[in-house]
């Protein structure tokens, strides 16, 4: 039996509760206002079109505090796993901090102990885009102290942490 028990806010798609087994598996700050007005603070907000300040709207974009139709909403497949399906498109509101056209696909699928996500952007214009795309995910962990990030040998970032240094 799936115990799996998921929440996403329409303004910003933002999924705010992950359960499996009935423990809570993501962050959301006890200052978070769910007004629809202000971004969330914590869960998985997605970050669309910019990382970070902007000069022409709010910090880490749009995306997080726009308003997503839910394209298919949540179905069990043949599989037990259950999926959903959220769109984001260009209106006039997000027209004025980025003036392009675009289609933002958001899907989900729930497994028994597993979370998937699958994110796209679609340019419908004939001018070429610039963005950044991401889910800013904070997960709820015991004790930050002992995580451990793996996988990562040999790829180039940028460390915020240490100033903005490259490293390898």
């Amino acid at each position: 039996m799936l115990r799996l028990k998921i929440v996403s806010l329409f303004p910003g798609a933002t999924v705010v509760s992950w359960r499996v087994n009935n423990q809570e598996q993501l962050f959301v700050s006890k200052q978070s206002v769910f007004d629809g007005k202000r971004p969330i603070r914590g869960g998985i907000p997605i970050v669309f079109p910019q990382f970070g300040p902007s000069n022409t709207g709010p910090q880490h974009g749009f995306a997080r505090i726009s308003r997503w139709e839910l394209k298919k909403p949540p179905e069990r497949l043949p599989t037990g796993d259950v999926e959903a399906m959220f769109q984001l498109l260009d209106n006039e509101y997000t027209r004025t901090m980025w003036n392009y056209p675009f289609s933002l696909t958001y899907r989900l699928i729930l497994r028994e102990k597993e979370l998937h996500f699958n994110i796209s952007v679609y340019n419908p214009g004939a001018e070429t885009l610039s963005c950044n795309l991401l889910l800013h995910t904070y997960f709820k962990v015991p004790d930050v102290r002992r995580c451990q990030i793996t996988g990562m040998r040999g790829c180039t970032y940028i460390d915020k942490v240490r100033l903005g240094v490259l490293r390898v």
